[in-house]
């Protein structure tokens, strides 16, 4: 091997380690803190887990989120889930939204919601919509579901759907509530057998 060709090796060998040892992504790092719980090593996968969700990895945050609840911490929970809620993706939303009811933190929920919401989240809306929801305060509810639902968020075009049937907030309205049903499965077919449950249901109110 002449000098050129010792060089040029040398120059690959070296990309390759920079490159292999630069490129340890979020998932790296959350299967390492997956591995440690598994393991039973908290301390070290949390650290993992940590960086992975500083990098943006969701499943890294979620799995934190879910250790911290039972372990009974439920505000640093919804405070790391906060990072991912912004992503505006059901999972991420509907964690938040579990935690807030089964730990009682409503009022932290809608804390941390509420500012995203008037940002323009459509997640957020759908969450603290839905926390109104619960606590019966329908004008607030129906106002949120319907600023999320305008943005193709078909699960709270579901649940503006619900209010219409059953005059929460707004008059009652079968054949409005009927429509948002089709519409919330034009935003998501992936719920049309759960819409079409829903609408057989509202057709017996007829």
């Amino acid at each position: 091997m002449n000098v050129k060709n010792i060089l040029i090796f040398s120059f690959v060998t070296a990309f390759f380690c920079f490159f292999m040892i630069g490129t340890k992504d979020a998932n790296y790092y959350y299967y390492k803190g997956k591995n440690g719980l598994e393991e039973n090593h908290r301390e070290e996968a949390v650290q993992w887990l940590t960086k992975a969700s500083e990098m943006g990895c969701a499943k890294a945050t979620q799995l934190l989120a879910s250790m911290f609840q039972q372990e009974g911490n439920a505000v640093e929970a919804l405070n790391l889930l906060a990072r991912v809620v912004k992503a505006e993706r059901d999972s991420n939303v509907m964690q938040f939204i579990n935690i807030c009811f089964e730990t009682g933190e409503l009022l932290k929920g809608k804390e941390i919601l509420q500012p995203l919401a008037d940002e323009g989240n459509s997640s957020a809306q759908y969450g603290i919509g839905f926390i109104y929801l619960a606590e019966k305060q329908f004008d607030r509810a129906v106002v949120h579901f319907a600023a999320a639902s305008s943005k193709n968020y078909a699960h709270a075009t579901l649940s503006l759907s619900e209010c219409y049937s059953k005059g929460l907030g707004v008059p009652k309205d079968l054949d409005r509530a009927l429509e948002l049903c089709e519409l919330a499965k034009i935003q998501d077919n992936s719920l049309e057998s759960v819409v079409e449950e829903v609408i057989n249901v509202y057709k017996t109110m007829i």
